[in-house]
């Protein structure tokens, strides 16, 4: 589609600065925008501003929508109060849409007594069967199975082989994506001594109201007895299972693999995230949020975001996983507790007991561990920022954590999550540190700060390395992490910082290979000690390492021997490469 950049600005009602006439045929974003192409400036960070505003003037772009007018841009702009919710909104203009089925195809199948309403499209080799009714404008794509007495409401858009049964009702302007089946039979059945499980009769039905999309694969279950509901403006994604007898109320959001037990009560505006699990009869409360792979086996309230299994708040979530990772060392030291307490008379024990308790409560005191009835978020924040700056961590971590349990959609609460793994850090709990860097990534995938957040969760793995124990999974992680900081940002400031570690990371490993090598010697295993150093040779030739490597060979073995162990050794680095660390450099000689 073509438009004039004037027109596109009066479906706006919004000002253009700048040719009216120039002609537009495509929406991009500004990394991406060519001279033909509208794009939109709403930058959400400093530094994402900085980036944007320097593509925005180095590119011809066709034109740009922005908030405020950008001297800065040469390109054409359209001043609207939210660039991002209008570009949204013109997105259906540029949409090309392949061909949709026009009339009724000769080779459709449908049953004298059904009842088609006016400007009804059936695709190829759609089957329609007895006393269905279907609305005005309704697209059936090819291959659409609708079983008798099913009734299908107006504007609704039915693609390739999804199948309607019987009795099933769909409001008006449903979108029912390739491969769903609704009003399927549900999954009932009783012990039976013949046949092992004799299978229940659902009589039931299943009713969407008006607007639900239903995803790709997704299956809904007719009710037992009663109804299968999915209430009005209500999503789900693909590869969701809803069970019989299931109500879920108005625009809920069910993502992917989404499994939903029957008889269980969704509320209002409730999002289920990826791989959610509910229980049978269970009752889900009106705005609640669940995160991904959440397993909820008993009623939730309204209004909590909860995480886990079995499901408990996400906050006290967060803090149960830092402990579960903490467990052993918790043991031990809990161990060598004991083992003191038992060389100490009990009395001095106690005594030092009730000090440490007195003296915790005083300095939670003058600390201020705050609370939320009575503290605003900014003061907690503050506080919390000064037990930082004063390298009081653990003070500082209980209060960015109190901020989160008391208002956890404060303006503070993102730099709040970033704080508690940075003072993690700074505080040597790296395990503590790897799990919060790794929250943050989970929760902010598009955040400002990945770069920087990445490279430190590359640095809390290669914190956690045992130089005793010599186990190289730890740099193999913090190498993986490095790299992502290089592959995923290669303009930040951080990119060249993690080249600096990848290079450390890889001068332990060959030091690692050259140590096992030496040993295997000692041992008068020559093929293993071989295999050892040709490795050095081919997968870390950049290395000082190699250089010991390369001595070491001439020394003790042929060049017959070296010849042989080196066409193996590429052959294992090709196959294995992808695999071991992907996308790290590496040299191979050939």
């Amino acid at each position: 589609m073509i438009y004039k950049l004037q027109d596109i600005a009066n479906k706006l009602n919004a000002e253009l600065i700048g040719d009216g006439n120039l002609t537009i045929t495509g929406i991009n974003p500004l990394q991406s925008a060519s001279e033909q192409d509208l794009s939109f400036f709403s930058p959400k960070t400093e530094k994402n501003t900085k980036d944007l505003l320097k593509i925005a003037t180095t590119k011809t772009i066709g034109a740009v929508l922005v908030k405020k007018y950008i001297p800065e841009i040469k390109s054409p702009q359209i001043i609207t109060a939210n660039p991002l919710h209008a570009i949204i909104g013109l997105a259906s203009l540029f949409h090309k849409k392949p061909p949709q089925p026009t009339g009724i195809h000769p080779s459709a199948i449908i049953h004298a007594t059904a009842k088609l309403g006016t400007n009804v499209s059936v695709g190829a080799l759609a089957v329609i069967g007895e006393k269905v009714v279907i609305g005005d404008n309704t697209t059936i794509h090819p291959h659409v199975v609708i079983y008798p007495f099913a009734q299908i409401g107006n504007n609704c858009v039915l693609h390739a082989s999804s199948v309607i049964r019987e009795y099933v009702k769909l409001g008006n302007n449903c979108l029912i994506q390739n491969g769903t089946v609704i009003g399927s039979d549900g999954f009932g059945y009783v012990p039976d001594t013949q046949t092992g499980h004799k299978r229940l009769v659902h009589i039931g039905t299943v009713e969407l109201e008006d607007y639900v999309d239903v995803g790709a694969n997704t299956t809904i279950d007719n009710g037992m007895i009663g109804k299968t509901k999915i209430g009005f403006g209500s999503k789900l994604d693909n590869l969701v299972q809803v069970g019989h007898n299931v109500q879920i109320g108005k625009a809920c959001l069910l993502c992917a693999q989404v499994g939903i037990s029957g008889s269980s009560v969704i509320g209002n505006n409730v999002v289920l995230a990826g791989q959610v699990g509910v229980a049978d009869h269970t009752t889900i409360g009106d705005n609640t949020r669940a995160g991904a792979q959440s397993g909820i086996p008993s009623d939730i309230p309204a209004n909590l975001d909860v995480m886990g299994y079995p499901a408990i708040p996400a906050s006290n979530w967060r803090r149960v996983q830092v402990i579960i990772k903490k467990l052993p060392e918790l043991l031990k030291r809990l161990h060598e507790l004991e083992k003191k307490v038992l060389k100490t008379p009990l009395i001095i024990f106690l005594i030092g007991l009730t000090i440490l308790t007195a003296c915790s409560g005083n300095t939670a005191q003058k600390k201020g561990i705050f609370t939320k009835s009575i503290y605003t978020d900014e003061q907690i924040f503050e506080y919390a920022q000064k037990s930082y700056a004063d390298e009081d961590y653990n003070i500082a971590i209980n209060n960015y954590n109190e901020l989160l349990d008391s208002y956890p959609t404060s303006k503070f609460a993102i730099t709040a999550e970033l704080k508690i793994a940075d003072a993690y850090f700074l505080d040597e709990n790296y395990l503590e540190a790897q799990y919060a860097y790794e929250q943050f990534i989970a929760n902010h995938p598009w955040n400002s700060n990945l770069p920087y957040v990445r490279h430190r969760l590359g640095l809390c793995f290669l914190k956690q390395y045992n130089d005793e124990l010599r186990e190289q999974l730890p740099i193999l992680t913090a190498l993986k992490h490095f790299q992502e900081v290089i592959t995923l940002h290669p303009e930040s400031e951080y990119a060249a910082q993690s080249s600096i570690e990848i290079e450390h990371c890889r001068n332990m490993l060959a030091d690692y290979e050259l140590q096992v090598a030496k040993f295997y010697l000692k041992q008068n295993e020559r093929t293993a000690a071989l295999k050892r150093l040709s490795y050095i040779q081919n997968f870390y030739s950049d290395t000082q390492t190699v250089l010991l490597a390369k001595q070491l060979l001439e020394k003790k073995f042929t060049p017959e021997e070296i010849e042989a162990s080196r066409q193996v050794s590429n052959k294992i680095v090709r196959d294995k490469l992808q695999t071991l660390i992907p996308a790290v450099p590496t040299v191979i000689q050939q």
